[in-house]
């Protein structure tokens, strides 16, 4: 069960970080 938790830990985790590049990108465009 433990694990089971990590992984979807980890699935959202890099999704933040995905997230994080976009809006650091859309932020470069503006500028």
């Amino acid at each position: 069960m433990f694990l089971y938790y990590q992984i979807i830990y980890l699935l959202i985790y890099e999704e933040k970080i995905k997230g994080d590049d976009l809006l650091k990108l859309r932020v470069k465009q503006r500028q």
